[in-house]
């Protein structure tokens, strides 16, 4: 049986063009390309949701994003305030001043956090924001 691709993609893209992250999506939990060894190929896994999750060059994170543009602008990364909700956040909230978790992140980001506030959908960046006399 040939497998017909759900994907709007060209899996052939990668081969001219230079490809920075790529989202995969799971059927279930257990289905999370755990046995893949991404290292082998300079890559990681990081998981976002239960049934997401980005492949990423191995140096790659919010962190890294972080410091580059910090770099750019000779800012230091202890002066930036970070928001985040899931594990992919983890390294940037080690490496900013000041970090925020929406109301509906993991418990292992809220531990990680100098402060925790409302859902997006409840405007948990603007209550920050405001709290902070921040203005945009």
């Amino acid at each position: 049986n040939a497998v017909t691709p759900n994907s709007i993609v060209d899996p052939e893209y990668y081969k001219s063009n230079t490809v920075y992250q790529c989202s995969v999506f799971f059927n279930n939990q257990q289905e999370k390309m755990q046995d893949v060894d991404f290292a082998q190929y300079d890559l990681k896994l990081v998981h976002w949701h239960q049934i997401g999750a980005d492949i990423l060059p191995a140096d790659a994170s919010k962190a890294r994003g972080i410091k580059d543009v910090c770099k750019y602008y000779a800012v230091d990364a202890s002066e930036c305030m970070a928001f985040g909700d899931g594990m992919n956040d983890l390294e940037m909230f080690d490496l900013v001043g000041y970090a925020v978790a929406m109301g509906d992140a993991k418990q292992e980001l809220i531990a990680r956090a100098d402060f925790v506030t409302g859902t997006i959908e409840e405007y948990g960046i603007q209550a920050v924001l405001d709290r902070l006399h921040v203005a945009l």
